[in-house]
């Protein structure tokens, strides 16, 4: 089976769903969403979040949206303190620590230059275009396999595959 590797912050939500205006309509706006938990809970491989966030954001966050029962293990920036992603010991940290087999591995994010060093590692690489680029402009990155304009989409696509 594979791995799914999620990045948390605008992958798992969208930045659209959310009010940024200060930290605290932020952490007010983030809520479940049953749709994107039915699809998890349906995509079959071992699943991770691997996120820039430190560990008391990531935790808020998994708690309020009921995402904790769905992922093998997190990894926070509190794990990794020296570097963070796009950096190669962030990554060599999640490969390490979540054990990751020879089955695919697929990242989820919404950061290219993190999608980069992912796909140096032999990553499959899931672009959530959350900020609208065009596909002209992803084509620019040879690096990105596939593309969606939100993470329910790109998850409905791997449900339905036969990758």
């Amino acid at each position: 089976m594979p791995n799914y590797i999620f990045d948390l912050d605008f992958t798992l939500y969208s930045k659209h769903d959310i009010d940024q205006t200060t930290n605290t309509k932020y952490y007010k706006s983030i809520e479940p969403n049953l749709f994107l938990n039915k699809l998890l809970s349906r995509l079959n491989g071992t699943k991770y979040i691997f996120s820039n966030g430190n560990k008391s954001h990531v935790d808020f966050i998994v708690d309020k949206m009921h995402l904790k029962s769905f992922f093998n293990k997190i990894a926070t920036s509190d794990d990794y303190p020296t570097t963070i992603k796009p950096h190669m010991n962030a990554y060599n940290y999640v490969l390490k620590n979540f054990n990751l087999k020879k089955q695919p591995t697929y990242f989820f994010e919404d950061t290219m230059e993190n999608l980069l060093t992912a796909k140096k590692l032999g990553w499959k690489t899931v672009f959530i275009n959350n900020d609208g680029l065009s596909d002209k402009e992803i084509q620019k990155h040879k690096y990105v396999d596939y593309k969606f304009s939100c993470v329910e989409q790109a998850l409905l696509f791997f449900i339905n595959s036969k990758l």
